[in-house]
C-alpha cells in the first residue's frame, strides 16, 4: 500500500529569518536601493505618472518599490512570495509576525506605516479597511515611509 502526503508550495518563512531589511533602505535614494543583493532586478513604470517601481526577488519573496522618478525618494515597499500564482495566495493574521520578520519591520514603529493588501485592498495591521471592512487573508505587506 502507498500513501502520499500533500506538501504546501507556499513559502513559509523560517523563524529569524530576514529577507530584506526594509528599515535600512528607508531614507536611501533608489540608486543606493538598487545595489541591495538580489536575484533578479528590474524597473518599471508604475501606475503613478512621475513614478517607478524597482523590483528585486530574494530567497523566494518579491520586493516592489514604488519611487518618485525625480527626487529618487522610494515612498512604497511592498513584499509577497514569488510564487506563479502570488496574488491568490493568501497569509492569515495569525502569520503576520513571521510576515513581518521578512522585512525585518517593527509594527510599532514611527519610522514607517505598515499595511496588509489583497490585491484589491488595503488594511491596517489589525486587519481593518478604511471602509470598515476585516480580512482574515491577505496577499501582501506593504511598508510607508514617515518622511
Amino acid at each position: 500500500m502507498s500513501s502520499f502526503f500533500l506538501v504546501s508550495c507556499k513559502p513559509k518563512p523560517i523563524v529569524g529569518e530576514v529577507v530584506f531589511d526594509i528599515p535600512s533602505l528607508i531614507g536611501k535614494d533608489i540608486n543606493e536601493i538598487v545595489r541591495i543583493s538580489a536575484e533578479n532586478k528590474r524597473l518599471t513604470d508604475s501606475d503613478k505618472e512621475g513614478y517607478k517601481i524597482f523590483t528585486c526577488r530574494k530567497n523566494g519573496w518579491f520586493l516592489f518599490i514604488e519611487y518618485n522618478d525625480k527626487t529618487k525618494k522610494a515612498e512604497l515597499f511592498n513584499y509577497c512570495s514569488d510564487l506563479k500564482n502570488f496574488r491568490q495566495l493568501n497569509f492569515s493574521m495569525a502569520e503576520i509576525e513571521d510576515l513581518l520578520l521578512i522585512g525585518n519591520l517593527d509594527k510599532n514603529s514611527s519610522k514607517y506605516r505598515i499595511t496588509l493588501s489583497d490585491g484589491w485592498s488595503e488594511y491596517d495591521i489589525q486587519g481593518n479597511d478604511v471602509n470598515g471592512g476585516y480580512t482574515n487573508d491577505f496577499t501582501a505587506v506593504n511598508v510607508y515611509p514617515k518622511y
